[in-house]
């Protein structure tokens, strides 16, 4: 997927594109894509590869809620926004797991932009209308949940822009 660069970004205007879009999980992405792309909405997220539970235990604490709740969370919130994008309907697991802070949101789809993902509250508040009942908006601990999230959504991690 090619990278947006600061000049092309449509999230330029109103922000400032602090890193760009990059692939996740690139060496297992298209074969990822491949495998699920007639997996719908009947079927549902299924279980996350094998490859997810291998990078989040190597990259996430093992505290409560643990790292199995966290990459099924993560898998799951991105099969649904997946669907809500190509469906065009609302998008409403917008939670977080319980003992975690919110670090990264990732917005997918929004009335005023392409997806990015900022680190700040107020940067997206600036970025975009929260109160959108179409926003598809992913919330995350750490950018380990963020990778596994845009590959069940089957996107590239969006660029982190700042307001």
């Amino acid at each position: 997927m090619p990278a947006f660069s600061e000049a092309s970004s449509p999230v330029s205007a109103v922000g400032k594109v602090i890193e760009l879009q990059r692939t996740p999980f690139p060496t297992e992405f298209v074969t990822y894509c491949a495998l699920w792309r007639f997996r719908g909405l009947e079927e549902g997220p299924g279980r996350p590869p094998n490859f997810c539970f291998a990078l989040a235990s190597e990259k996430l604490s093992s505290k409560e809620p643990g790292v199995p709740d966290r990459v099924e969370k993560a898998h799951t919130a991105g099969f649904w926004a997946y669907i809500a994008v190509e469906t065009r309907t609302v998008f409403t697991d917008k939670t977080l797991l319980p003992g975690l802070r919110t670090h990264h949101w990732i917005v997918l789809r929004s009335s005023r932009s392409q997806p990015f993902r900022t680190t700040s509250l107020k940067d997206l508040e600036a970025l975009c209308n929260t109160k959108d009942k179409f926003l598809v908006l992913g919330t995350f601990d750490s950018l380990t949940e963020v990778e596994i999230f845009c590959l069940a959504a089957r996107v590239a991690i969006p660029p982190l822009v700042a307001a």
